[in-house]
């Protein structure tokens, strides 16, 4: 799943889960193109689209993270002392994996910022995506630097936000 591009897993979801059913057997669970405000059925499908890619990607990386982290001498200490599995995987293991995951994904939200330009475009929804392709084939250049400052606040609020709970759940970790 990590090499699927998500527009092309959007355009197969929307023919195998949206388009076929409704033609085989008149049966509009998903809609093909559109939104309406609180209807889940029209997020479903973008959001699996967009987020199989990620799923896939931090998926591996927190196995390989966790397969580090259950290498280490502390591990072995907390399994001898007689702590249950369960309670050293995810008490001890887990919290030491997370901080290499959580700056991953603060770097990652550009990635997934482009990611729902091309969603949106894809699923026809109204968005900051859509509307940042609207003002560049139109050339409205007020409009392209509100939203990529707008963008850009968002990369840099999750960044903070990102550092924030690195620091509060390593308290070895100070600014």
């Amino acid at each position: 799943m990590v090499s699927v591009p998500s527009f092309w897993l959007g355009y197969l979801l929307i023919d195998f889960l949206a388009f076929r059913p409704l033609m085989a057997f008149d049966l509009g669970i998903f809609p093909i193109g559109g939104y309406a405000p609180w209807d889940v059925r029209y997020l479903a499908l973008p959001a699996v689209a967009l987020g199989a890619t990620g799923a896939a990607y931090y998926t591996r990386l927190t196995r390989s993270a966790m397969l580090d982290e259950l290498g280490h001498d502390y591990v072995r200490t907390a399994r001898a002392k007689g702590l249950h599995d369960r309670r050293v995987t995810w008490r001890h293991a887990f919290r030491n994996a997370m901080p290499p995951l959580m700056t991953q994904l603060g770097l990652d939200l550009g990635f997934f910022l482009g990611g729902v330009v091309i969603i949106e475009q894809v699923f026809s929804w109204p968005g900051v995506g859509r509307l940042a392709v609207d003002s560049i084939t139109n050339a409205d250049v007020p409009l392209i630097m509100g939203t990529v400052l707008f963008g850009t606040f968002c990369i840099v609020m999750a960044n903070l936000l990102v550092d924030v709970v690195i620091a509060v759940m390593d308290p070895r970790i100070r600014y």
